[in-house]
């Protein structure tokens, strides 16, 4: 089975493709809010230490498992780089995304791990909130395979807003346990050591996002 997002644009690239964005939502209106899933698939660079030294194209096949995604516009007013966790823009819920993750926060999902370069802002993308995906992880962070993870205001190596093991005594932001269960974003599938120069893991997303 392929596929399921052939009319619009292919995992790894962005609506306007270095191209000039549009600040409106214009010609996309349209286009915004839909889902799709795509095969899980490498990203073809090495994707735990952020290295674009080398690239390949082919994009093996990882595993039989989706990976499930909505098609956004990002109105952060900066860049957004492969992995990072967005948050949804204040009114437009299920169409544009914003930076600005805070800890235990509730995020949209993650920008496409498949993007070689960074999404302008303007620009469109897949954000991916389930199945398969590589993901920003603070580099301090000590991760084991298993673990819970939430977003974590603490900025890594490359200056984004990371990921770290969930504080199960905790709670979200909001002050409640529930509040700390939909903060959470998936589970790690692989470990990952504290000040290892890793930047992002392997990670089973279910983000609690309202698109299921």
């Amino acid at each position: 089975m392929s596929d399921n997002a052939k009319t619009l644009v292919p995992r790894g690239k962005t609506y306007y493709a270095g191209g000039t964005a549009s600040a409106t939502q214009g010609k996309t209106k349209g286009l915004l809010g839909q889902t799709a899933r795509f095969k899980d698939t490498d990203p073809g660079y090495n994707a735990a230490r952020d290295s674009r030294s080398t690239y390949n194209p082919s994009h093996p096949t990882l595993s039989g498992m989706w990976c499930h995604a909505v098609f956004v516009k990002n109105t952060s007013g900066t860049t957004l780089r492969a992995g990072q966790p967005v948050i949804w823009k204040a009114g437009q819920y299920g169409l544009e995304v914003d930076d600005g993750v805070a800890a235990k926060d509730e995020i949209a999902g993650f920008v496409d791990d498949h993007i070689v370069g960074n999404v302008a802002d303007d620009d469109c993308f897949w954000c991916f909130y389930k199945g398969p995906q590589y993901v920003v992880v603070a580099d301090g962070a000590t991760i084991a395979e298993g673990d819970a993870l939430h977003t974590a205001a603490v900025a890594d190596s490359s200056d984004l807003d990371g990921v770290l093991t969930v504080d199960e005594t905790g709670t979200q932001d909001d002050g409640t346990i529930m509040g700390l269960a939909r903060a959470e974003v998936g589970i790690a599938a692989e470990a990952k050591v504290a000040s290892s120069g890793v930047l992002k893991i392997r990670a089973l997303l279910d983000v609690k996002n309202g698109l299921g």
